[in-house]
């Protein structure tokens, strides 16, 4: 199938959309709501008035008549030069609004339900949807929002204790998945006769990986559940490829338990050696092997050994570009323990050559600082304070 500007198509109140000159869509497992940035003629055949779009306007993306985002518009900037009238287009999916708002719901507290149930109360004002494909574990015996607090990161306090991943639809509802142990087709190579790598980048770091990870928290005692066992729950996990002294202090976001604390250190641990490396591979065309949309949370095998980049990876951020140059498709690759409480297998702290394997990265933010990412998977910075982390 060819790749093509004209194969994406913009519907908006049941209107169709073309004249487009590039395309940009960005899904990742860090940022809950997919972004899309579209450059565009402001007339085109068929549509001979001034482009009539509209903030805040609902919108389809599909391509080759496949669904890819169902969203709003945030943004749109018209540009004029003598003899060029372009309009940029910005948008985010329906999910967008969970990243954005404040969780409002009243009292804001529940007891007893599971964690899918909770956030489906959170998303119920918006008209969105949840669905959980992944283990629904035990229910919260207590869960309160947050002053002020946005409704992805309560989500994302829920999340990172389930070791879910919270995935916009392309219908803009909301899947609680596992990381996939699903692999896309083919594989990305550097170099060779066959290689698919256009350009390869990586990066190693330690900056954010601890020796030992300190869980301390409480939770509200009973007749039968009372002293140090609720007011001074504590439990920690080691990272022990970082052999130098480096302590780190987590406050437990929830009521704590000694189980729920070692849980938190050891997701702590695991994540952040898990991200220690960045991959970004780029490559032509915005489809793998069997012809599928490459997307985020699909595993994929990877020969770049000049990156030490060489195993089974999970692929966390997509980013398509479409122009009259072209399609490419910038895959971002970490190691599957970077979003799991699977042993540390990071990269030790030793240089990067061709016989270490790719080992992860570290999650970006929200869009434009908007809607951080999970609070155990991409915020876990030191000195969080109120936010998770302590001094």
């Amino acid at each position: 199938m060819t790749d093509s500007a004209a194969n994406f198509v913009l519907t908006v109140n049941g209107q169709v959309f073309g004249g487009w000159k590039e395309i940009e869509l960005t899904r990742s497992l860090d940022v809950m709501a997919p972004a899309f940035e579209i450059t565009c003629t402001d007339r085109w055949p068929g549509q001979p008035q001034q482009w009539p779009l509209q903030t805040g306007q609902a919108v389809k993306i599909t391509e080759s008549g496949e669904l890819l985002v169902t969203g709003w518009i945030d943004e749109i900037e018209p540009r004029v030069q003598a003899e060029d009238h372009t309009v940029k287009v910005r948008g985010r999916g329906r999910t967008c609004d969970l990243v954005d708002c404040s969780a409002m719901n009243k009292p804001g507290t529940w007891k007893g339900l599971t964690g899918d149930q909770i956030i489906a109360a959170i998303c119920k004002p918006f008209g969105i949807g949840v669905t959980c494909t992944a283990p629904i574990g035990a229910a919260f015996p207590s869960f309160a929002l947050q002053q002020g607090e946005a409704c992805k990161d309560a989500i994302d306090r829920i999340c990172q204790q389930r070791c879910w991943l919270p995935i916009e639809t392309p219908t803009g509802d909301l899947l609680l998945a596992a990381p996939s142990a699903n692999t896309a087709a083919g594989q990305l190579m550097l170099g060779g006769p066959t290689g698919n790598i256009e350009i390869g980048e990586a990066k190693q770091s330690a900056l954010e990986r601890f020796s030992v990870y300190v869980v301390k928290g409480n939770r509200k005692g009973s007749n039968h559940d009372s002293g140090a066992v609720v007011s001074a729950v504590t439990a920690q996990a080691t990272d022990a490829a970082v052999t130098r002294y480096r302590p780190l202090m987590i406050l437990s976001e929830d009521q704590a338990t000694t189980g729920s604390a070692k849980t938190r250190a050891q997701f702590a641990a695991t994540v952040r050696a898990g991200r220690g490396q960045t991959g970004k591979l780029t490559v032509s065309g915005a489809r793998d092997a069997a012809g599928k949309l490459w997307a985020p949370n699909y595993l994929i095998p990877v020969a770049a050994g000049d990156l030490g980049l060489i195993s089974n990876l999970l692929i966390n951020e997509t980013k398509t570009k479409v122009s009259d140059a072209g399609t490419q498709t910038e895959i971002h690759v970490v190691r599957p323990e970077a979003y799991s409480l699977g042993e540390i297998k990071g990269a030790s702290l030793s240089r990067l050559d061709n016989r270490a394997a790719g080992r992860g990265r570290k999650g970006k933010s929200g869009r434009k600082g908007k809607g951080p990412g999970l609070s155990a998977l991409a915020d876990l910075q030191a000195g969080q304070g109120s936010e998770g982390e302590g001094q």
